[in-house]
């Protein structure tokens, strides 16, 4: 039944499907949560596969707290692929959910790992109270060996700071007895 949704040849397209059921998959440490649409259908309303199982994205996260995810429930134009386009579109509130997080927060280093997409749908504001910005870059292997070096380096620095702390409350106990 597949053959029409091949015959896309991975072209982007919005789809409708119905939701059966969840499930899980297996993730890379543990089982991740997964959706089941039957009855999928292209723009042009007709069926292209009898069923497909997606990922538990932040869309049906919210239909499911808001109670508006049930077997039977019509999922219309179901495409959460992240596109210029799409970037462009969120911009303005993940740049104000940004804010909000690092409002009243005092940093000395913020690291940012976003790929090419998700990168253009942010504003890296200059109200964020950071010392030091890294921003990783280059292919998701070498941002993630950046990210690595990166917390194995701020790691080593909380470990010795927790000591010197240590050393620190120990010394005072010790000239208070």
């Amino acid at each position: 039944m597949r053959e029409e949704l091949a015959k896309k040849n991975n072209e982007r397209e919005v789809f409708t499907g119905i939701f059966v059921r969840f499930g899980t998959k297996n993730g890379y440490k543990h089982k991740e949560p997964t959706v089941l649409l039957q009855d999928i259908q292209d723009k042009n309303s007709k069926i292209v596969t009898d069923h497909l199982w997606f990922n538990y994205t932040k869309l049906f996260k919210q239909l499911w707290e808001n109670d508006n995810l049930h077997p039977g429930t019509l999922i219309e134009n179901y495409d959460m692929k992240m596109s210029n386009k799409r970037a462009f579109e969120l911009r303005d509130e993940i740049t104000h959910k940004f804010n909000e997080f690092f409002k009243d927060r005092n940093y000395d280093e913020v690291f940012i790992n976003l790929g090419k997409y998700y990168s253009k749908a942010t504003y890296y504001c200059s109200s964020v109270n950071a010392k030091k910005w890294i921003i990783s870059k280059g292919a998701i292997g070498e941002k993630m060996s950046q990210l690595k070096e990166w917390l194995l380096r701020i790691q080593k620095k909380e470990g010795v700071l927790n000591y010197l702390v240590q050393t620190k409350k120990m010394g005072i106990e010790n000239e208070s007895n």
